[in-house]
């Protein structure tokens, strides 16, 4: 995806203490989505990439430095998202989950280091809570800088969208959502406000996509034309991946934003970055 920032005519600078702000940060870049919550319109949208992969101790002074140069990242907002892009993640039903155990759950399929700090989010319309790890660091920095502050992993806006979208569906089909980033890709299955499967996959080429994406479909036993298949994220530059997944799967579409919102900013597609539009 090529770095961009995009604002819509309604953008009103003066007006920002009541707009909101979701901000995404990865390895490879960050997007952000200003949204007027009063007029409950998409106002401004940014990507930026980094040349390269950033980590460790690199990786904040990377947010630092991003934040220090866009004006926008510099004002005060109403309310703050900050989605985690992480693979170090765990979904624990209601029924089990327990603040006092959160290092067990997470250390179930991930290592946690010294340096890192636990965090949750109760999923909406699901039954279950999205337990994840943040560099103590970045999470430091970011609430001096954004008091009001809300931290999420990648999986929280994602899941929190579709289950609410399908809230009045009626359909028996599985939806897939397919959102893809720069080397990881997310494979999220829902039925109605269920949800079946999440995971993240690291991916080099089409084909690994294509590997991942099919075998989730072939695991859980499902007819690829019968179900619903919704593409969202780095797309941009993929039409031959497109042309490829109508070949095994009938029902192809891109992502759409919420439509409870206005979005007008037409040189970005809406599926470009998904999670910070979606995330409410």
């Amino acid at each position: 995806m090529k770095n961009f920032s995009e604002f819509d005519k309604s953008f009103n600078i003066s007006k920002i203490s009541s707009y909101k702000l979701s901000l995404e940060i990865g390895y490879f870049g960050y997007s952000y989505c200003i949204t007027d919550t009063i007029r409950k319109q998409i106002v401004a949208l940014s990507h930026k990439n980094n040349e390269n992969k950033v980590v460790g101790n690199d990786f904040l002074s990377q947010i630092e430095k991003a934040i220090k140069r866009d004006v926008y990242l510099n004002k005060n907002y109403k309310s703050v998202d900050f989605i985690y892009n992480t693979s170090k993640f765990t979904i624990v039903p209601t029924e089990f989950f327990d603040k006092k155990l959160l290092k067990s759950f997470f250390k179930f399929g991930n290592f946690l280091h010294d340096y890192e700090e636990l965090h949750f989010n109760k999923l909406k319309n699901v039954e279950a809570y999205n337990v994840f790890a943040i560099p103590s660091d970045i999470t430091t920095y970011l609430v001096n800088k954004f008091p009001e502050i809300r931290f999420q992993q990648q999986a929280t806006p994602l899941i929190n969208f579709y289950t609410e979208k399908n809230k009045s569906s009626k359909s028996l089909a599985p939806t897939i959502v397919l959102n893809i980033a720069k080397t990881t890709m997310e494979v999220l299955v829902i039925r109605g406000q269920d949800l079946l499967f999440y995971n993240i996959f690291d991916h080099r080429t089409e084909d690994d996509i294509l590997y991942y994406l099919l075998n989730t479909i072939d695991k859980l036993n499902y007819d690829t034309n019968k179900l619903e298949l919704i593409l969202s994220g780095d797309i941009e530059g993929r039409q031959s991946l497109h042309l490829k997944l109508q070949k095994y799967v009938s029902d192809v579409k891109f992502a759409v934003s919420n439509k409870d919102y206005t979005y007008n900013i037409s040189n970005v597609p809406e599926h470009f970055l998904a999670n910070v539009i979606n995330s409410y």
